[in-house]
């Protein structure tokens, strides 16, 4: 049976089942963070202002000290996207996404999102449909081992479902997380994509993300403001980025703010924000998705252009923070509000020079909204679909590429990587070796530095201090211990958690060294005697130059066979 049932994922049959499930948890992963925003925040603010602010306060305190709870307690690494969590799971984990993750992934992001915290569904909605898909691809009996396929049937499955996008949700799995538009996963995805736009089309109807006028009587002089309104974008999401990883990087490094207590903070930055946007302008963009003022704002209804100004420097500020003290939702969402508000902002700004009709000033909320989310992920396609399919307008596509091409070439000048590889550089995650692993050749004849990750997190200094510091950041189970700059042993991660938790100094294990211009036939004999399951690539413990692990050589081994 179990055979059998592997072979089943490869069928139609079994990706048609696990895009359907995959489709139906992102819907109701949606359900349940809208009904929990509607019965909170939503109603709260129809209520009178002292009412209001503190309804709204103990919503935010609460959920987001459940999310603390949750993510602190059970499964620390579910806070933030899950984006890059995905790919994590696709190039190093072989597929595998953990029940575990998956769960408390829907049960803190329903809670975030819907509490009122400023970030978006996408990310958990691809984390959980991806790790459902992984999950039901065990049940039929697939090992670990085999589960690349299913995890990006899964996750192109749910994005269709989360916006109603199936072509954005297609090429975003291929341009963001395989980083192949020719990929030979690409019929499993597109059909996976397809069934998942068939779940929310049976579940919730036909309707687009954001209604949106048939745009009529644009003039030219839109051209002339689209390029100014793709580069004001394109820097919102570059400014954005940067305090993410700069907040981020601080925060874990120096705050001594508790695990549990963290997405708190993010939370009450949140709320003040959001009270006084609101108590001003009577806007609740600052609080979760902001759709409302979008959906205003794509409409022609949104009130006084300066007002989204306003809203952008609030936005940013609440979403960096949601995200950077460990909330747990993703970035589609503010970077589509931050553009879409920009293009309002910018184009009711030039009016008094360049006169602006109503189908002028929509089409640059458009367009704002495809350069901030493309300058930020950095999948031009997908940049494009995303709006196109979200409202329904094809008569808009033309602006749309034109202003992919002016937000990619601002954001490459500012940033080489775009949020989510930058996120996972910052958290020691080095997918690069993962990508030439696919050499046809005998194992003789494979360099043993194909497989190699080149970098090397070693712990240079025994203090509880530095040892916690390394393992907030770092998430591998061994690390190498240096003294002087000479490697003295291999550290188990249990061992150097109990250490800096005040108990006794790690037991090292032995090194074991293997020459760098060795097959991988040779260093797979080097790994089975280590007892640390673990190779350092060198001739001596003066210099690291990477580190081969088990686990390298069973992905390189699927990739060959792939």
């Amino acid at each position: 049976m179990g055979p059998r049932l592997a072979r089943l994922t490869l069928t139609p049959a079994a990706a048609i089942l696990m895009g359907a499930v995959s489709g139906m948890s992102a819907v109701a992963f949606m359900l349940c963070a809208g009904a929990l925003f509607r019965h909170g925040l939503l109603r709260l603010s129809s209520l009178p202002l002292p009412v209001f602010a503190a309804g709204s306060l103990a919503v935010i305190v609460f959920s987001t000290l459940a999310v603390g709870l949750l993510l602190g307690r059970l499964s620390p690494g579910s806070a933030g996207s899950g984006i890059p969590e995905v790919k994590v799971s696709f190039w190093k984990d072989l597929g595998f996404v953990g029940l575990r993750h998956v769960l408390v992934k829907f049960a803190a992001g329903v809670l975030s999102i819907g509490g009122g915290t400023s970030l978006g569904r996408e990310g958990p909605t691809v984390f959980i449909g991806g790790g459902v898909a992984s999950g039901m691809a065990g049940l039929m009996g697939v090992p670990k081992q085999g589960r690349r396929r299913p995890v990006l049937m899964g996750a192109a499955a749910a994005l269709a479902a989360a916006f109603n996008t199936p072509l954005a949700a297609m090429t975003f799995v291929l341009e963001e997380i395989l980083n192949d538009l020719n990929s030979r996963y690409l019929g499993s995805i597109i059909l996976s994509a397809v069934i998942g736009a068939f779940v929310v089309h049976a579940t919730l109807g036909r309707q687009p993300a954001f209604e949106m006028p048939d745009i009529q009587g644009t003039t030219w002089r839109v051209y002339a403001i689209l390029p100014v309104v793709s580069i004001a974008a394109a820097y919102v999401a570059c400014v954005f980025q940067r305090s993410v990883l700069s907040w981020r990087k601080r925060i874990r490094s120096r705050s001594r703010v508790p695990l549990v207590l963290r997405p708190m903070v993010g939370g009450l930055v949140t709320w003040a924000l959001g009270i006084g946007i609101f108590a001003a302008t009577g806007k609740l963009g600052v609080f979760g998705l902001g759709y409302g003022d979008l959906s205003d704002a794509l409409t022609g209804r949104f009130g006084p252009w300066q007002i989204a100004g306003l809203l952008v420097l609030a936005k940013v500020v609440a979403s960096v923070a949601s995200y950077s003290w460990g909330g747990c939702g993703g970035i589609f969402s503010p970077t589509l509000f931050l553009g879409g508000l920009t293009g309002l902002f910018v184009s009711g700004a030039v009016t008094s020079l360049v006169p602006m009709g109503p189908g002028d000033t929509v089409l640059l909320c458009a367009c704002g909204m495809c350069a901030c989310f493309g300058a930020a992920v950095r999948a031009p396609f997908t940049s494009v679909l995303i709006v196109f399919e979200m409202t329904h307008q094809f008569s808009i596509v033309p602006a749309l590429m034109l202003t992919t091409l002016v937000s990619q070439a601002v954001a490459s000048r500012l940033d080489r990587r775009n949020l989510y590889d930058a996120l996972l550089e910052q958290d020691g995650h080095d997918l690069g070796h993962t990508f030439h692993a696919h050499a046809q050749a005998p194992w003789k004849d494979i360099p043993v530095t194909a497989i190699a990750s080149s970098h090397t997190v070693t712990v240079t200094s025994m203090t509880r201090e530095a040892v916690k510091e390394i393992l907030n950041w770092h998430p591998f189970a061994r690390f190498p211990v240096a003294d002087g700059g000479r490697v003295k042993g291999v550290a188990r991660r249990a061992e150097l958690e109990a250490f800096a938790a005040g108990g006794a100094r790690p037991r090292l294990l032995d090194a074991v060294f293997c020459p760098p211009g060795a097959s991988v036939h040779e260093a797979a004999q080097m790994l089975v005697d280590s007892p640390s399951g673990m190779l350092l690539l060198g001739t001596s413990g003066d210099s690291v130059e990477g580190i081969v692990t088990l686990h390298d050589l069973i992905r390189a081994q699927v990739a060959v066979n792939d």
